[in-house]
């Protein structure tokens, strides 16, 4: 019998002490033919204590280091499971890795135990399904455990897969064994059948978060994570207090220390509604005019406003609902972006050395009344072709605000910090980690000098707080923008005190967009591409999909996306719980629970009932006297009444 109560939500985070990661070093290291001796013993050199590998069975039942079937990808002719293990060891194997040409020999299992034995390093073995060794047939794992017995490592080894039944047949068979179960996208389905095998957890980067760390701590399991190869993905998965980091080619004696992930505050309770308001483009067949994607390639808007700057017309177009409506100087260059205030910002140079110019128009400005703009020239510090801008705060204001340029090429970004129209201070940022390219970009979260996100195509999305770059992914590790779609563009805003990240994902270049929860790691809505026009001649050179969040009312945005040679559309986003409080029994109007029917009284009782997922997906229909809970799955609902609104919880 389901219970149901008026709630409450709360969110509960308990952080634990982080502890330094060990690193394991993935198919030896990236330097060498992979899994070969050099690789291990470059490994050794970088400090790997772990160094992990996979596994095969040979034709006379020998065990071989080798991730695939056959030696093709590596220049061989063989396959493993029908060849000897001096048929396989007789290739020399080759390899390019970072522009260098390894060559080198496949290893077995105990030469390799025995360089362990030399290098003092421990292995980490993961299971490839192979003749014996695979979830229809374990009968070649008692060889395999007792050859890594008589090396003398058994209990120091780990063996990993993503074999269950192999790991279930280990685990009751070899309970001593310390062992992990490789997973990706779907951890989360696999959680408790790893907590019933007592079976730590080796999680693909971008697929987990910080709660996902805790939850199997929690359970007294260890998480490794595969694979990061840079400072920022160390920091973040460190950060998280992950047991172990996978890496190519981290140098485990020369790490950064370890920095907790910032602290936000706890998120308020939303039920966060997106809905498309209107769309011109080319798949609806009315794109707007004067979207040209080689030279109107940044685009902003305010007020319901798009303005996008033509740098062959000089001309910044402005738009309503998708429709031009004139024109007013524009500049040189492609950069066009507004600050927190409205301000307009247009760069007036394509210049790549240090001097720039730009031209801003103050908030309101239209075509038939765009004002006298304020012009204006600055030294900054680094130097480089930077093609789009960002801002914050309020340039034209007394408070100020800063223009962010990223120079291709650089590991710094330029802050100019304006006041009042002029020039307050000109400096740059401490080094990141990730060099920019020709469509760099900053990503404000507040009118500072830090606390930004920067974004690099074909890279990823990174938070800069000052003295550390984080990485932040927030998408699909191999497949899904940020990480490897090249399309730039971004927005990110509070709701509630829930971080939203609105973020590229669709076809590159076409304007395809995911909107999502950041603080509940949950995804609002996936936007299909608005147009069909990629990097193409007349497509979409600047490869961006411009993205503008702003703030129309309490808990309410609107997204302004300018999509270059695509199309334009705008969306509205709001917290459907914003205003509303909970309602206690017997206050007018109130609700009550009888068995699993919710009864609204102090309004009509045929007033119609509509019970909502915290999504915004309708569960339930009823009327006030009478809607029917009992077929609803457990969780936080919302029950609307006509004005009134009541939060319901089903356990």
């Amino acid at each position: 019998m389901k219970h149901i109560y008026l709630t409450t939500l709360a969110l509960l985070t308990a952080l634990g002490a982080l502890a330094q990661p060990q690193l394991v070093g993935h198919r030896g290291s990236g330097y060498g033919v992979e899994s070969t001796e050099e690789a291990f013993r470059r490994g050794a050199e970088l400090g790997y204590v772990w160094v992990e590998s996979d596994l095969k069975v040979t034709g006379d039942k020998q065990f071989v280091l080798s991730h695939d079937d056959d030696t093709k990808r590596l220049g061989g002719t063989l396959t493993i499971a029908t060849s000897t293990l001096a048929q396989l060891q007789a290739e020399t194997l080759t390899q390019k890795r970072s522009g260098v040409t390894y060559t080198g020999k496949l290893m077995s299992l105990p030469e390799w135990l025995a360089l362990c034995d030399e290098l003092g390093q421990k292995p980490l073995i993961e299971l490839k399904w192979a003749t014996g060794v695979n979830n229809n047939d374990c009968s070649n794992i008692p060889l395999l455990i007792s050859t890594i017995e008589q090396a003398g490592y058994r209990d120091k080894c780990i063996i990993m897969t993503s074999m269950k039944k192999c790991l279930e047949y280990i685990r009751t068979n070899y309970p001593d064994i310390e062992l992990q179960f490789l997973t990706g996208q779907y951890w989360s389905n696999h959680f408790d059948w790893c907590v019933t095998h007592g079976i730590d957890a080796d999680i693909q980067a971008g697929y987990f978060e910080q709660s996902t760390v805790e939850r199997f701590h929690n359970a007294g399991l260890k998480v490794n994570m595969w694979t990061t190869n840079d400072l920022s993905g160390y920091r973040k998965y460190a950060g998280w207090g992950c047991d172990f980091i996978t890496t190519d080619r981290l140098d485990a004696n020369n790490l950064p220390e370890i920095v907790p992930p910032p602290t936000y505050p706890e998120p308020g309770e939303v039920d966060i509604v997106f809905e498309r308001l209107w769309i011109k483009s080319t798949t609806t067949g009315d794109a707007p005019e004067h979207i040209d994607g080689t030279n109107a390639q940044q685009g902003t808007a305010v007020n319901g406003i798009f303005y996008v700057n033509d740098c062959a017309d000089r001309l910044i177009y402005t738009f309503t609902d998708g429709i031009c409506t004139g024109s007013m100087p524009g500049g040189a260059g492609w950069g066009c972006c507004r600050d927190d205030a409205g301000n307009i910002i247009v760069r007036d140079d394509k210049l790549s050395g240090t001097e720039h110019s730009f031209i801003i128009y103050p908030s309101g400005a239209t075509a038939a009344q765009p004002g006298e703009p304020v012009r204006l020239t600055v030294e900054v510090p680094v130097a480089g072709q930077t093609n789009f801008i960002s801002a914050a705060g309020n340039v034209l204001g007394s408070e100020g605000g800063y223009i962010y340029l990223y120079p291709r090429d650089k590991r710094l970004v330029n802050l100019i910090h304006l006041a009042g129209g002029a020039i307050e201070s000109v400096n740059q940022s401490a080094e990141l980690e990730i060099m920019g390219s020709a469509a760099g970009y900053v990503i404000p979260t507040a009118n500072k000098a830090t606390d930004w996100y920067y974004q690099v195509r074909n890279k990823g999305i990174y938070f800069y707080r000052g003295a550390v770059s984080d990485d932040f992914s927030v998408g699909n590790s191999s497949t899904t923008a940020p990480a490897r779609n090249s399309t730039g563009g971004a927005a990110f805003f509070t709701i509630n005190d829930n971080r939203i990240f609105i973020h590229n994902s669709g076809a590159n270049y076409m304007g395809g967009f995911t909107v999502r929860n950041i603080s509940t790691d949950a995804v609002i809505a996936n936007v299909e591409p608005i147009g069909a026009l990629g990097y193409e001649t007349g497509g979409n050179y600047s490869t961006f999909n411009w993205l503008i969040a702003e703030e129309t009312a309490p808990q309410e945005f609107t997204i302004y996306q300018y999509c270059p040679a695509n199309g334009m559309a705008a969306y509205r986003l709001y917290n459907r719980l914003a205003g509303v409080t909970n309602v206690s029994v017997g206050a007018a109007p109130s609700c009550r629970i009888e068995g699993t029917t919710l009864r609204i009284s102090g309004v009509d009782t045929t007033v119609p009932v509509t019970v909502y997922s915290l999504t915004g997906t309708a569960a339930a229909y009823g009327t006030a006297s009478a809607t029917d809970l009992g077929s609803i799955a457990p969780g936080i609902y919302i029950a609307r009444a006509g004005n009134n609104a009541f939060k319901i919880a089903i356990r």
